[in-house]
């Protein structure tokens, strides 16, 4: 069960005091239909206790004495909770409580008994005042039976919540009582919508609002890929909102228990990220488009979690275009011989010498493992120089950040780590794989990391999440997450797996760049209508997909001094007769709308031809590592 905060939106029952017989009597629950919000807390009721039934209703309820617990009486539908509270009273005497679904006679009426759910015994039934929209949940005393029920199957989760997690103990004990004053009667308004998919938060509310009509499954951490009961992520869109109602959305799952722990603002956009325990809710705002979207996933690490803001040493921060081997007249990604004519790797040096690796690179450019002017030792070579490590002294992997999991971005670098595992120390994979059957490949050779690094940190990343390095920021412009039609499909399915590219852009300074993978005109749309042309101004564009998409609206706006084209010279330039004909297309494309950077020198490419083997940028200039 996971512990929530609900003492932040649920308020504990007020209690009648019976002066006859001079001790507290816990009374049962009617709306009083007065005094029902306390300040701050609006939608959250407020109720006051009456008696319900013709019953004694007791003080206090033993449930566990000399080390034997009450039994539980559970419904249909409520066992596997049942089974939970069983486990908990276990922990805490030594003994699993006698178990009984309700339609097995095994007591009188009155027993003390603990009731899950909906049960056949008249002390489940509470009143509550509440709307087809509310959700709400009872733990307390009825009668002399422990009621633990609600109004669906997720307000039970949160009611059983509630009583392990602030009704029990920490500690072992053989006498447990269960006091009236531990009662809790949780209404929570609006929580219920026909049309809202995500059905453990609240629902978006508004005047006007439609809502995509299914929940997009983002998919999970690449950590937890192929496992059962792995951590989640589900998406739904708004439409026709203002800010107005998004902020009162926000208020309504601070209510909820969460508490909002980033916010970044790009132009007219609002991005906010709130947590609660290890649930988190990402949302963000569109001005110029009116629509809202909402994230909700469980797991992975938080945006806190990755940056490191404060760097010790002064170092300069440094960007080199890797070059990875690359065959100018091959058009073969699959093929057994000779090296492809694409993939992709990027290292930001930070100011204190760690790195931030981009991509990596297909994996047949890491082959040869045996021999010692192999690739991978290449690149293990060029990282130790670059970084001016001592003989002995770790590498500092900051983040490994994955555009997409196709093999030629993302086989590479795992491999290249199997390697030298013990000279580097990787400390975080940022990246955002969509559920699609087409990254499975590619996620499973990247989950290989985590064998090698099981401390390594995972963040699954959305649209507005901003990181620090240092002086370096990493601001996420665009994912999957953003390619939704009105049904709430994905437009990427089935389709390009490229447009899954996560768009970031690199600042400091003096400096930006921007980063698109393989980008496609689905994204470029989507950056195009949601930025302005100040968030899309770059000194440095890498140019999508190895130069096969032409993306002329966004490279325009972009504005970029410098391009970086992760393909081999000779193949851009002169694609050979065995090129695809849309990457011909594509390539004359980009050759038209960066003529003027070609003209003048300022397209660098990545490749083993005689042009360029790497790069770096350095305080606003370009230095060839040969």
């Amino acid at each position: 069960m996971r512990k929530r905060l609900l003492d932040k939106i649920c308020v504990i029952i007020a209690l009648v005091l019976v002066s006859a017989t001079g001790l507290s009597s816990c009374a049962n629950i009617s709306n009083t239909g007065t005094d029902s919000y306390t300040e701050g807390q609006d939608g959250y009721v407020t109720e006051s206790c009456k008696d319900q039934n013709e019953n004694e209703t007791v003080d206090v309820l033993p449930l566990i004495k000399n080390g034997k617990s009450v039994n539980i009486i559970f419904s249909a539908d409520a066992s596997m909770l049942a089974s939970s509270v069983g486990a908990a009273i276990f922990s805490l005497c030594g003994e699993f409580p006698d178990m009984y679904p309700d339609t097995m006679e095994v007591s009188d009426s009155f027993a003390l008994e603990i009731l899950i759910g909906s049960t056949n015994r008249k002390e489940s039934d509470y009143d509550v005042s509440a709307t087809s929209k509310d959700i709400h949940y009872f733990v307390g005393i009825s009668g002399n039976k422990l009621v633990i029920n609600a109004s669906g199957s997720y307000a039970l989760e949160l009611a059983v919540d509630y009583f392990i997690n602030e009704c029990l103990p920490d500690t072992e004990c053989s006498e447990l009582a269960f006091s009236c004053e531990q009662n809790k009667l949780c209404i929570i308004e609006n929580f219920i919508d026909a049309r809202w998919k995500l059905e453990h938060i609240p629902a978006y509310t508004g005047n006007a609002i439609s809502m995509v009509a299914n929940s997009y499954n983002a998919g999970g951490l690449v950590s937890e890929y192929g496992v059962t009961d792995a951590s989640v992520s589900f998406v739904q869109r708004v439409q026709n909102t203002n800010l107005s109602e998004f902020e009162a959305y926000i208020g309504s799952l601070l209510k909820f228990g969460f508490a909002e722990c980033e916010r970044q603002t790009i132009d007219s956009n609002i991005y906010v990220t709130l947590e609660r325990d290890e649930e988190r809710v990402h949302t963000y705002y569109l001005g110029n488009k009116g629509s809202v979207t909402v994230i909700y996933e469980t797991g992975g690490a938080s945006v806190s979690d990755i940056s490191v803001p404060e760097l010790t040493g002064d170092g300069e921060i440094v960007i080199y275009q890797y070059g990875l081997n690359m065959d100018p007249a091959s058009n073969s990604v699959s093929g057994a011989e000779g090296y492809p004519n694409n993939g992709m790797l990027y290292i930001v040096k930070l100011a204190d010498n760690s790195l931030i690796i981009i991509d990596g690179g297909e994996g047949r450019q890491m082959s040869g493992i045996d021999a010692e002017d192999a690739p991978h030792n290449d690149l293990n070579r060029f990282l130790h120089e670059i970084t001016g490590g001592a003989d002995g002294e770790k590498i500092v992997i900051s983040c490994w950040f994955v555009t997409h999991a196709h093999g030629d971005h993302s086989d590479a670098f795992p491999a290249f780590l199997a390697e030298h595992t013990d000279e580097y120390e990787l400390r975080a994979l940022c990246a955002s794989i969509p559920d699609f059957k087409a990254a499975e490949a590619g996620a499973l050779k990247m989950k290989q990391i985590f064998s090698l690094y099981p401390d390594c940190k995972e963040i699954k990343l959305h649209t507005g999440q901003r990181f620090s390095f240092g002086e370096l920021s990493m601001q996420v412009l665009y994912t999957h997450e953003d390619a939704l039609n009105p049904a709430g499909y994905s437009t990427l399915a089935g389709g390009d797996f490229n447009g899954t590219s996560t768009v970031v852009k690199l600042s400091t300074n003096d400096m930006s760049m921007l980063v698109l993978g393989d980008s496609t005109k689905i994204g470029e749309s989507f950056l195009v209508d949601t930025y302005s042309d100040v968030t899309l101004k770059c000194d440095i564009l890498q140019v999508a997909h190895h130069g096969f998409n032409d993306l002329p609206t966004l490279y325009e706006k972009v504005a970029a001094s410098i391009a970086l084209i992760p393909q081999s010279y000779g193949y851009f330039m002169t694609p050979p007769s065995s090129a695809e004909s849309t990457h011909k297309a594509g390539i004359s494309g980009v050759k038209q709308s960066l003529s003027g950077l070609i003209a003048d020198g300022r397209v660098y490419f990545a490749g083993n031809a005689e042009q360029t083997v790497g790069l770096a940028y350095r305080n606003g200039g370009i230095t060839v590592i040969q």
